[in-house]
């Protein structure tokens, strides 16, 4: 089934609001489950191969002791699956989450730096928002309307400083 979409001439004519409204009555499907069977099985699958291979390279670190390896991956392989029913068992009785799968997937791997600068970053485009509501204001048109193409702009650069850093880091030993 394909996806409606607004046309051009829609999304230029229509409010913040209709576009939301719109969206709410022809795309949002609110009665489909978002963390289903199959979802689970994969997050569980993918996740037990992460954990392979975690435990592959914890027990080929140079200088680590093997013992504490293997007592620090058995208390960490009990800890996350205690965790992983508590967290999975009553989503999967009731049917809903109020959190999509993704965004569990990525609250476990992302640090806590990341979400507190991605919070500020969506914040500053709220604000932005809520100051300049025209469309036709420049910084609306500018800044709000771009938010996308600005966050992938900063991540990018973000992701060339690091890799500058590494080489710098290597280079000067």
């Amino acid at each position: 089934m394909a996806i409606k979409q607004l046309s051009e001439e829609q999304a230029r004519s229509m409010t913040v609001e209709e576009k939301d409204r719109w969206w709410l009555e022809n795309v949002y499907q609110g009665d489909v489950p978002q963390m289903t069977v199959r979802v689970v099985i994969s997050g569980f699958l993918l996740g037990g191969l992460l954990s392979i291979t975690n435990l592959y390279v914890g027990a080929n670190m140079l200088g680590g002791k093997p013992r504490l390896q293997a007592i620090g991956h058995v208390i960490g392989a009990f800890s996350g699956a205690i965790f992983s029913v508590a967290i999975f068992c009553p989503i999967l009785l009731k049917g809903k989450f109020p959190l999509t799968p993704v965004g569990i997937g990525l609250a476990f791997v992302i640090s806590f730096q990341i979400c507190l600068a991605m919070f500020f970053g969506s914040f500053m485009f709220w604000v932005c928002g809520k100051i300049w509501p025209k469309p036709e204001q420049r910084v609306n048109e500018v800044v709000v309307q771009n938010q996308e193409s600005i966050c992938a702009g900063l991540i990018a650069g973000a992701a060339l400083v690091g890799v500058a850093l590494m080489a710098l880091e290597l280079k000067l030993g």
